[in-house]
């Protein structure tokens, strides 16, 4: 028994129950600091072969200054002793999820910047997408096509209607124009994709192998 620790969860019915598993599948262990408490927690990362994942487990925690004693020790203790088989199962799937999810998230920065830029082009005027970045009537987010840009009791004023047919009425000045998508991908170009993707990779085996203690992985995750 690698893991010893108290569970209080849904499936517990929130009661605190003893724990003890995975024997040859702890990858590491560490410590966690909350400075705003003052307080840290034991943290074990295990291969969870039910699941396929890395699975994180607390298995003490207490504030600064506090230890555990030989008797807790007994109940909430973690011991690492993952085999290379284990390790190399946990890189291939931390791999995988982490290159899923930094690969998004590059894209998603590639647009963000792309739509900015697309933006520029545009001056405030009927037709085009427009979001409300500030103000207190109007929800901050909502984005729509400007059907209205005329004067009010306290300046200028614009007509926004968005995806639902709805019109939100706010002052000019609390809104941005956003360019529209088909204009985005006019500045993205293949080169900064596949940078993207290989910093994406790079960074994806990286913290894969600091997360199972594995290296050296051949496999198709890293290969293609």
């Amino acid at each position: 028994m690698t893991v010893k620790w108290t569970e209080s969860s849904e499936a517990t019915g929130w009661k605190p129950v003893a724990r003890t598993g995975y024997e040859g599948a702890t990858l590491g262990t560490s410590r966690r600091d909350d400075s705003l408490w003052e307080s840290y927690s034991l943290t074990a990362d295990v291969w969870d072969e039910g699941t396929q994942q890395v699975r994180s487990i607390s298995y003490w925690g207490g504030y600064w200054g506090t230890y555990r004693s030989e008797a807790d020790r007994e109940t909430h203790d973690a011991m690492v002793d993952a085999t290379d088989a284990v390790r190399a199962k946990a890189y291939a799937a931390e791999f995988e999820r982490l290159l899923t999810n930094e690969t998004n998230k590059a894209a998603r920065e590639r647009v963000n910047v792309a739509l900015q830029y697309a933006a520029r082009k545009n001056s405030l005027a009927k037709g085009v997408t427009a979001e409300v970045v500030k103000g207190r009537k109007v929800a901050k987010g909502t984005t729509g096509v400007v059907i209205w840009i005329g004067n009010g009791q306290y300046g200028e004023r614009v007509g926004l209607k968005d995806a639902d047919g709805n019109v939100h009425w706010t002052a000019s000045s609390n809104v941005e124009v956003r360019g529209d998508l088909a204009e985005a991908w006019d500045y993205i170009q293949p080169d900064d994709v596949e940078r993207d993707r290989q910093a994406a990779r790079t960074h994806a085996a990286r913290m894969a192998e600091q997360t199972s203690g594995f290296t050296g992985y051949t496999g198709t995750a890293v290969a293609a």
